[in-house]
């Protein structure tokens, strides 16, 4: 099956769906959100891995001038992320580094709990 084929037939199955299978439907669909949202973090929209990904070690520590630009953010954010122990990293000396797999976590966790916080929105709205 191709991906077309599935988002073609994806809003007949949910349309079709019992209302008490729903909430699985849902926590499925934010599933299937992290691991794009983790895909795109490790690499390119394109398929392409980033420069710094291709020539790193795997396993490597990331920087966290890798991690603000894998989260699109600025390094004083990506800085206090870690400060406040939403992100867990490695301090070595006065280096602050962050595992990928780590990261790939986090990043999945802010979707899931974006998918939720939309969803308890739209429940709100409907009642």
């Amino acid at each position: 099956m191709t991906l077309q084929t599935l988002f073609d037939e994806l809003p007949r199955g949910i349309a079709e769906a019992p209302p008490e299978q729903l909430p699985a439907v849902l926590a499925q669909l934010a599933a299937c959100q992290s691991a794009v949202a983790a895909r795109l973090l490790h690499g390119h929209p394109n398929g392409t891995a980033q420069r710094e990904a291709a020539s790193a070690e795997p396993g490597a520590l990331l920087t966290i001038e890798q991690v603000a630009q894998r989260l699109n953010v600025t390094k004083s954010n990506a800085y206090e992320l870690v400060r406040q122990h939403k992100l867990e990293a490695v301090r070595l000396g006065k280096y602050v580094r962050v595992d990928p797999e780590i990261l790939s976590r986090y990043v999945m966790t802010l979707a899931a709990s974006s998918q939720v916080d939309t969803m308890s929105n739209f429940v709100r709205r409907k009642t």
